[in-house]
């Protein structure tokens, strides 16, 4: 929520006092330019990232850390987390009955607790139903 609001004020305020933004003394140009062009360079380099991580081609630093046994289970919980949180979000939204306030405490504090609320009902999914039939599919394909 506070990305959106970021956005909104690079293109509406031409005082970014306002906003708080760290783009303070950019012209428009620039802060049009930062919005349109920051995301998808985040995506070519994790793009370039997962393709050197693909050829084995990352610094050892980096692959250690991308292969330790830590992810492993987290691997497991993503794609069911990724289909959960929409709900979660709209629960969250739906039920709430003040405003929003777009301060990084009060969205931070949603961030996490729609993190782990999601993780925890991607690890129910995963237990109940996920394994389950990845247990099945082991017995009827041995």
């Amino acid at each position: 929520m506070g990305v959106y609001q970021q956005d909104f004020c690079r293109f509406t305020s031409d005082d970014q006092s306002k906003c708080g933004s760290h783009q303070a003394g950019w012209s428009k140009a620039m802060r049009v330019a930062y919005t349109a062009w920051s995301k998808p360079a985040w995506a070519l380099g994790v793009a370039i990232l997962c393709l050197l991580s693909a050829n084995e081609q990352l610094l050892l630093p980096i692959h250690a850390f991308l292969s330790y046994k830590i992810w492993t289970p987290l691997s497991k919980l993503t794609f069911s987390s990724y289909l959960v949180h929409p709900s979660i979000l709209s629960v969250l939204l739906m039920t709430h009955t003040t405003k929003f306030h777009f301060s990084v405490p009060e969205t931070s504090t949603y961030f996490v607790g729609t993190l782990c609320f999601s993780i925890g009902c991607s690890l129910i999914l995963f237990l109940a139903v996920e394994r389950p039939i990845i247990n099945m599919e082991k017995l009827y394909s041995s």
